[in-house]
């Protein structure tokens, strides 16, 4: 077993560490490079490619319809089956110590997409709510329900997640948004790199460049994912150090 996964699953740290968390994550994402990228592009860019034949409706927002409203909710629906695999994945790795297959993180973790999805529907909600009447109560959601994905897939759904991931979190609300902001900053700094390079807005690149910049973004997003189950793992660590985490 490496370093990382015997820091992860043998120790009890007294605090969450945001940075030795986001050293952690680099950390598995650079030795998982090949079996990440390929979990993710296996599906992204068959989706990437899909919605732009078909529900496509340029740049001009004010022409945006039902085929963006389609596209946004399809392309959550794929973001959250992914999400699922490379939590799949990441459990046979981490947990169980053993190699899967990019079929086999899929075909674990299909039970499980629509409930990630439906969740996320809700967190989306809780959170934009929060920020449009509130700057404070949206930042607290967004850390207190940061890993109702991995509650979701390790505990089930008997109990709410999202009380459940309140729970977890609480306590260390300031470690997890921490790491939380570095990442939306990363994600930003994605963004402003795209349109320094081509000079016009996101919404306007090529199609090329955009279709690089959606598998980026896809990339980011998978970053998040190992963050939120490294991070899921420590706390349950915390709470309960000899608990088995296995899949609900």
């Amino acid at each position: 077993m490496n370093d990382l996964q015997t820091h992860t699953l043998n120790s009890r740290p007294e605090s969450l560490g945001v940075i030795s968390l986001l050293r952690e994550t680099l950390q598995f994402c650079v030795r998982h490079i090949g079996p990440l990228l390929f979990i993710l592009f296996s599906v992204a860019i068959p989706w990437e490619l899909l919605d732009y034949l078909f529900l496509n409706e340029g740049s001009d927002i004010s022409k945006w319809g039902i085929k963006t409203a389609v596209s946004v909710i399809l392309g959550m629906v794929v973001q959250s089956f992914t999400t699922a695999a490379v939590i799949a994945y990441m459990y046979r790795v981490l947990l169980q110590k053993s190699s899967i297959t990019m079929v086999q993180a899929y075909w674990l973790s299909y039970p499980y997409g629509l409930w990630l999805f439906g969740y996320t529907l809700l967190v989306i909600a809780a959170t934009g709510l929060g920020l449009l009447f509130l700057l404070v109560p949206g930042i607290f959601f967004l850390a207190r329900f940061a890993l109702y994905q991995c509650v979701i897939m390790f505990e089930g759904t008997e109990k709410n997640p999202l009380s459940r991931s309140n729970a977890l979190v609480k306590g260390h609300t300031w470690g997890i948004l921490a790491s939380l902001v570095l990442l939306i900053m990363l994600a930003m700094a994605l963004q402003w790199v795209f349109q320094q390079t081509m000079g016009i807005p996101l919404l306007e690149l090529p199609l090329l460049w955009m279709f690089v910049y959606n598998l980026a973004a896809h990339v980011i997003f998978t970053i998040s994912t190992v963050w939120t189950v490294l991070a899921y793992i420590r706390l349950r660590n915390m709470e309960h150090p000899q608990a088995e985490i296995v899949l609900a």
